[in-house]
């Protein structure tokens, strides 16, 4: 879930693609909402994020496989797949890449009797000025 509409802030950056990232509760919640160009940088960053994990599968693999002449092929194979991601520039580093261009702290009242739901807390977002006319997407 994400919030969309067009937002542009004090520094001139133009935002459409709004999703909260992490959220701490305690006697109130407080979250963390990254704000992308448009959908297809989140959409690229979700494939990073594929692709470091597989990067990561791909090196316990090799890492715990012994060179015999019956790992050989699988070893070869493995290397193989390791150095197209390499390739396209992904690393183990999770932070390479950030395509949110904003990051923003919101805390929001807790309201235990409703519960927490994406859902409540994207409505409590839509209350602030800049997020009152923002759609559910």
């Amino acid at each position: 879930m994400a919030l969309q509409i067009t937002v542009k802030n004090k520094k001139g950056i133009v935002t459409s693609y709004h999703q909260i990232n992490s959220l701490e509760v305690n006697s109130s919640i407080r979250l963390k909402l990254y704000s992308y160009a448009d959908v297809s940088y989140r959409e690229i960053e979700k494939q990073r994020d594929k692709d470091v994990q597989t990067l990561k599968d791909l090196s316990e693999k090799l890492r715990n496989l012994t060179v015999t002449d019956e790992t050989i092929d699988m070893i070869k194979g493995l290397s193989v797949e390791y150095n197209v991601l390499v390739e396209k520039g992904i690393t183990l580093d999770p932070n390479q890449y950030e395509y949110a261009l904003i990051e923003e702290e919101y805390t929001l009242p807790l309201d235990k009797e409703s519960g927490i739901s994406f859902e409540a807390l994207y409505s409590q977002i839509k209350s602030l000025p800049q997020f009152k006319d923002a759609i559910d997407v």
